[in-house]
């Protein structure tokens, strides 16, 4: 991505991807926490059978990953081809700024979910 060779970069696109990879996990977990709670509040006072809750609780994850990952590509795409690029040439930095920036700036924004 973004011109590096993968074998020689193998190290900064693993740890990148794991830095990148927790944040995501944690905002997506919190997000969907914070769902599942306001829909069982909702339906009946927080009371129901064990296949409703099984449904909020697909719900809550299925809109907490695509929220997360639509606003997460945006702010990737943005930085890595529009931001960035005018600051810095060096393509580590570059791929490690857009890469890991984005699920930092999601991961505090679900910290206030």
């Amino acid at each position: 991505m973004i011109g590096m060779d993968v074998t020689d970069n193998l190290p900064v696109y693993g740890g990148v991807t794991a830095i990148s990879g927790m944040l995501l996990t944690f905002a997506s977990t919190r997000v969907a926490d914070g769902i599942f709670r306001d829909s069982k509040r909702k339906a009946k006072g927080g009371k129901g059978g064990d296949e409703l809750e099984e449904l909020f609780k697909q719900e809550a994850i299925g809109f907490s990953m695509f929220k997360n990952n639509v606003m997460y590509l945006f702010l990737t795409l943005f930085l890595a081809f529009w931001l960035i690029p005018t600051f810095t040439k060096d393509d580590k930095i570059r791929y490690a700024v857009s890469v890991a920036a984005p699920a930092a700036f999601v991961a505090y924004l679900a910290s206030y979910y």
